[in-house]
């Protein structure tokens, strides 16, 4: 027999939007504690559980299962009204409206609404807010009592509810893997557990078809797969969802008639992820037909001024005027950029209009101060638009410029370089820049190393490394590793590349604080904050980033926690990067900002992201994370003028040529290595790379409108 408890709401001691999981104590002095839906203070309960004697806190109740019971009497109606939990009232219309009615005033909500005109100072457009308020309310209030009586988590009730509205319960009950694609949070696992209990069958054909999106949605965010071979999709099948595909030819090939899948020789696509593929395919065939227009004949004269060239620059800057498309890659120190200046100067003395972009916001920041032009993120480019979730660029509103340069080409997934391609017009001239043997794009695909291998389109390979770039071993040592060769570790106290030794990872953390706070700022400057960046390979661990930053917060930072989430702790001036796109807020996935306080009412962190100051909810929490320390996957299109790289034994299954590679060049001026040769070593010898399934400019040999449409399963 569960115990029970009943009362009020005094105090929320902790809850996390995330897992659901809160702390609360009763005006009775009891604890709550559990998964718990979101309540405020005020809110009367009855809740049914277990004590339990927590060593440091006492006895507590372990929620099992909760009610939230309307409020009783004047004065909790009033105090319940006021909590702002109905939206329309303030303090006066409130008072006022329980002094009319007194305790009846909530079934007058709920019966007669009409009745609240009557309340003076309450308008129609008030009434309209505080009736829709009520719905929301008592609607989420129902849902919590539906989804108990499944066992379903309660962390996801008011994102249903706003989902789906009234539709909620029989969307739950008839189809729990439509949330999957509609409720973030929700992945198939915790829908097919909620299928279970709701009483759907193990061959319930949405499970089958929605299990098919899901392991290949997660094969393309997880191993960049722009499609699976049948017969590996049908192991994962088997593994993940415990059926045999081949005998659910029927529900496969109903999502090829809706239009969700397409395959082609037994290969598997996601519709749009081939459709991506087929638009980069068609735009950069026909931007590469050769063109002949202002720039063509001004290339001539113009070139006696870009003597200062290299033969390979000159090329590069010859093809921009001939071809509407050129790719343009090289290594660090080959002279990207001054031939890209080269180009921009001639579209310049045209009196063409130049755009420069780069896939996130450090990328394109850095990309702005090496060119002295304003650069874009794609998705600032692009215009997002709240309206329809899109961009508000695309065919038939394309971009108004005659040259585009691109770069970090190697970074863009193919979801982003389709919707850029779809905004050119077939005038502009783009330019694709990057270094093939950075890591590969986050997302499906792998586009800058395939339109390498097609080489049919104009392509220029910068190889040469200039006199000044020759003095850094950062430079030299990123071509020796790329080469398969040990970088030059040996001591030059007056250059630009240190390794530091050390064998024990549980000695790192603070070794990074002493470098960090007191030995690099004393001997370059540098500011602990704002000009250094530790990169490492993977999250856990001794050395790993998220105990690198939970130590150099607490010696860094000495100002006051600001908000709380989970065992994560957020204080004014920390460094925090953005983890997921959020076009609203023009913030992206690897943008770093500062903490600088709260707003008025410490609902929401206020966190400057360049120029901007953007309030991060608790909702919105999760979106961020402490930045001292990043993976070096997340430091991708970034430049720092200090880089710590930290390499251990630790880190052995994680170690590529290409990781480490890309993570010594994010340094543009001090590059510290910290860890053990061993590893170092291990790194530069494993060439070895997951490969991606890609099919762009592979469907055929020549043009791309002869690809094979999707053929029926």
């Amino acid at each position: 027999m569960p115990d029970r408890l009943k009362g009020e709401v005094e105090k929320i001691t902790f809850y996390s939007e995330d897992s659901g999981f809160g702390v609360i104590r009763l005006r009775s002095g009891r604890t709550i504690t559990g998964t718990l839906p979101k309540l405020n203070e005020g809110d009367r309960i009855e809740a049914e559980g277990e004590w339990m004697v927590h060593p440091k806190f006492g006895a507590q109740l372990k929620v099992s299962k909760i009610t939230i019971l309307e409020p009783k009497g004047k004065a909790a109606i009033l105090k319940y009204l006021l909590s702002g939990v109905i939206k329309g009232f303030t303090k006066t219309t409130a008072k006022r409206f329980v002094d009319l009615y007194g305790e009846d005033a909530l079934d007058i909500l709920e019966k007669e609404p009409k009745k609240i005109l009557k309340v003076p100072g309450i308008s129609e457009t008030q009434y309209d807010i505080i009736l829709k308020s009520w719905s929301e309310q008592k609607n989420l209030r129902n849902l919590v009592i539906f989804l108990q009586k499944y066992d379903i988590p309660l962390t996801h009730a008011s994102k249903i509810l706003e989902r789906y509205g009234d539709a909620s319960e029989t969307i739950i009950l008839t189809n729990p893997y439509k949330m999957i694609f509609d409720i973030r949070g929700i992945g198939f696992k915790t829908a097919d557990k909620i299928a279970q209990k709701v009483g759907l069958n193990h061959d319930y054909p949405p499970r089958i078809k929605s299990g098919v999106l899901y392991l290949l949605e997660g094969v393309a965010n997880s191993s960049g797969h722009v499609f699976l071979p049948y017969d590996e999709l049908a192991e994962m099948a088997e593994k993940n969802l415990g059926v045999n595909l081949d005998q659910y030819g029927k529900q496969f090939q109903e999502l090829i008639d809706e239009r969700r899948l397409v395959v082609l020789d037994q290969n598997v696509y996601l519709r749009e992820i081939y459709d991506s593929e087929r638009i980069i395919e068609g735009k950069i065939l026909a931007l590469s037909k050769p063109k002949n227009d202002v720039t063509t004949g001004f290339f001539t004269p113009f070139s006696k001024k870009l003597k200062y060239l290299a033969e390979e620059q000159l090329l590069a800057v010859k093809l921009s005027t001939e071809n509407n498309f050129l790719v343009l890659t090289g290594g660090p120190g080959t002279g990207k950029t001054t031939t890209i200046k080269g180009i921009i100067d001639l579209y310049t003395k045209c009196q063409l209009k130049v755009a420069l972009t780069a896939p996130t916001g450090r990328a394109a920041k850095r990309m702005s101060e090496v060119i002295g032009k304003e650069a874009k993120t794609i998705h600032r480019l692009l215009e997002y638009d709240p309206v329809t979730g899109g961009f508000l660029h695309k065919k038939n509103f394309p971009l108004k410029v005659d040259l585009l340069v691109v770069d970090e080409v190697s970074m863009i997934n193919t979801f982003l370089m389709a919707s850029l391609l779809y905004a050119v017009s077939d005038k502009t001239t783009v330019i694709f820049v990057g270094d093939k043997d950075q890591l590969p794009a986050i997302g499906p695909g792998n586009i800058l190393h395939d339109i390498l291998e097609y080489d049919k389109v104009p392509i220029v390979r910068l190889t040469k490394i200039f006199r000044q770039a020759e003095q850094s071993r950062i430079i030299t040592n990123s071509h020796l590793i790329n080469k398969g060769i040990m970088p030059d570790l040996s001591i030059d106290r007056e250059g630009d590349f240190f390794f530091m030794p050390e064998n024990n990872s549980e000695n790192i953390p603070q070794l990074l604080l002493d470098l960090v706070k007191k030995r690099i700022p004393a001997k370059y400057g540098y500011n602990s904050f704002t000009d250094i960046q530790i990169l490492a390979p993977m999250y856990k661990g001794a050395a790993g980033v998220d105990e690198i930053n939970r130590f150099l917060q607490n010696g860094l930072n000495d100002q006051k926690v600001l908000k709380t989430k989970a065992d994560r702790e957020y204080k004014r001036n920390d460094k925090v990067m953005q983890l997921v796109n959020n076009y609203e807020k023009d913030i992206y996935n690897g943008d770093i900002g500062f903490i600088s306080g709260t707003t008025d009412n410490n609902d929401a962190l206020e966190v400057v992201f360049g120029e901007n100051i953007v309030e991060i909810t608790t909702g919105e929490i999760d979106d961020i994370t402490l930045a001292y320390a990043c993976t070096i996957h997340k430091s991708q299109g970034s430049e720092y003028p200090c880089v710590i790289v930290v390499l251990t034994n630790e880190h052995n299954f994680m170690l590529k040529r290409n990781l480490i590679y890309t993570a010594i060049t994010r340094a543009t001026n001090l590059l510290i290595l910290v860890g053990t040769e061993r590893a170092i070593r291990l790194a530069v010898s494993n060439n070895t790379e997951q490969k991606r399934y890609t099919s762009l400019f592979k469907l055929t040999d020549s043009n791309w409108k002869e690809l094979k449409p999707a053929k029926e399963f």
